[in-house]
Parts: structure tokens; sequence; C-alpha cells
């Protein structure tokens, strides 16, 4: 069994009782990074996920990859907010899609 904590400062660690070790390990890779630099990235979130939402304003369905096209961000970032958005009941997620640049099936989501 495992016990740990994690903060936004310093390591993260996990303590195994079974071996008596230490395992350090970082937390969503946020650990080393400022507490402004944090704020930072979850503000540009934000933005990122206002600018999708407004792509979505004309009803036309698009993939993940049409978005990164069309408003120039980072491919995870843009699935990031698309999920999100998907979970929140903005845009729903279509059975149609496409094969894109990856070679990857990818699903047309749209306004819901």
């Amino acid at each position: 069994m495992l016990d740990g904590t994690t903060g936004l400062e310093g390591n993260s660690f996990f303590y195994s009782k079974k071996m008596g070790t230490q395992l350090s390990m970082d937390w969503h890779k946020t650990t080393s990074k400022s507490k402004q630099d944090i704020v930072k990235e979850l503000k540009k979130g934000k933005t990122q996920k206002e600018l999708i939402k407004a792509l979505f304003l004309d009803g036309i369905a698009r993939t993940s990859f049409e978005v990164k096209r069309l408003l120039k961000i980072n491919l995870n970032s843009t699935r990031r907010a698309m999920s999100n958005l998907e979970r929140d009941g903005y845009l729903k997620k279509l059975e149609t899609g496409k094969i894109e640049e990856e070679g990857k099936f990818n699903h047309y989501y749209q306004k819901a």
C-alpha cells in the first residue's frame, strides 16, 4: 500500500510501507513550476477553451485537427479543451469522423 503527499512546491513523493522507501516522482510535471507559471497556464487554458467555444458558434462540425489548424494552437491543448467542453455539455461528439494527419480516425464535434 502506498501513502503519499503532493504539493505545488517541492517534490511529490510516495512512501511505500512495505519496502520502507520513498519513491520520488513529479506530480503532473508542475512541481518544478512557480505558482505564477501554473496560474498563467490555467488562464491560457481558459482562453483556448473560449476560442474553441467561439469557433463552434457557427454550428459547423469539426475535428480536433481542423480546430488546431484554424486556431493555430497545440493539438493536445485542443483535444483537452474539446473534451472538457463535451463534458460540460457545450459540444457533442458525433459518430462520424475522418482519417487525418496521423492516420487515425478523428470524430467530429459540434455545438450541442
